[in-house]
């Protein structure tokens, strides 16, 4: 899994992406200040040929959101992360359920 977050010029977070089920079926969950939720399936991108490079990965619309199972699987990796950047995370995921 991975955690991306934005930061506004006063050092606050305006924004956040998690991303889950990396290796099987990749999607990534994004919430911005001033568009909300979006969720997305990532493409990983397909070989071009035995003498190409891979693709580059690429977001595709998912609207389906298990908010309750990702809540689950973000506390679960959530406890080395900085308690400000968990009350962020959790105070969204939570606010939708």
């Amino acid at each position: 899994m991975d955690l991306y977050i934005w930061f506004d010029t006063a050092d606050e977070p305006i924004g956040f992406q998690f991303c889950y089920d990396k290796g099987r079926n990749e999607h990534a969950l994004t919430w911005l200040a001033d568009s909300g939720f979006s969720h997305m399936r990532v493409d990983a991108g397909e070989p071009a040929g035995a003498l190409h490079y891979k693709h580059s990965p690429v977001l595709t619309l998912d609207g389906a959101i298990d908010m309750a199972r990702i809540e689950a699987l973000f506390r679960q990796v959530s406890n080395h992360l900085p308690e400000p950047v968990v009350r962020f995370v959790l105070e969204r995921l939570t606010s939708t359920t």
